[in-house]
């Protein structure tokens, strides 16, 4: 989706950053969110080009969320509402950005976040993931589970995350099945596997959206 971010001509971008731990299971809760802003270089009077730009880096986990909020600037420093931003993201196996910003830890490694409005993009936020042993992540994309096995041992944690759109989470009745989800929107929800066996689950808004859990001892 392209930004419409021309008011006032040229458009300068800043990208504020909440971590938000407010998941279930496994992961700490509360309001103690960090906050930091990446924001470009002023533009130079005498060239009318930006300075060089300023960036930021947040290290995150295995399984835990970061939120990315986009907004877009004139050349005035106002806000241009009508704005709207593309993400890309250098490293998807590391971390998975969604059409919101919203981002997920997946694997041990570094990522470069970047958003753009009509053709202007921000400086890239760093996301440094570390390791979190036992958890496996499950994201939700296009009304489809990604990916639709998950691979798991006894005790270990399985985080769905959720974007904007709902989607539930109900498991087929076997023995040892977790607790379902319910409709839930922009949150990370974590299960835990306590008995080994296959553990099918389906999103019961979307029919045919469906994924499984394979729990080896």
């Amino acid at each position: 989706m392209r930004g419409h971010a021309t008011v006032g001509g040229p458009t300068r971008n800043l990208i504020s950053a909440v971590s938000k731990r407010n998941h279930e299971n496994g992961f700490a809760t509360g309001s103690n969110d960090r906050r930091w802003r990446v924001r470009q270089g002023e533009p130079d009077a005498a060239s009318g080009t930006d300075g060089r730009p300023q960036r930021a880096q947040q290290t995150i986990a295995v399984g835990e969320p970061l939120q990315l909020t986009a907004i877009a600037r004139d050349v005035n420093g106002l806000t241009v509402s009508s704005a709207t931003f593309t993400y890309t993201n250098s490293e998807p196996t590391v971390a998975n950005v969604n059409t919101d910003g919203r981002i997920i830890g997946l694997s041990a490694g570094s990522a470069s976040i970047t958003a753009t409005s009509a053709g202007i993009s921000s400086p890239p936020v760093t996301i440094a993931v570390t390791a979190t042993a036992g958890v496996k992540v499950v994201t939700m994309t296009s009304n489809t589970f990604v990916p639709g096995t998950t691979n798991i041992q006894v005790g270990q944690t399985v985080a769905f995350d959720f974007p904007l759109l709902a989607h539930n989470v109900i498991f087929a009745q076997r023995t040892g099945k977790p607790a379902d989800i319910p409709a839930t929107q922009s949150q990370t929800i974590t299960r835990v596997f306590g008995t080994a066996g296959t553990f099918p689950f389906d999103c019961t808004l979307h029919p045919g959206m469906s994924g499984q859990v394979v729990v080896t001892p």
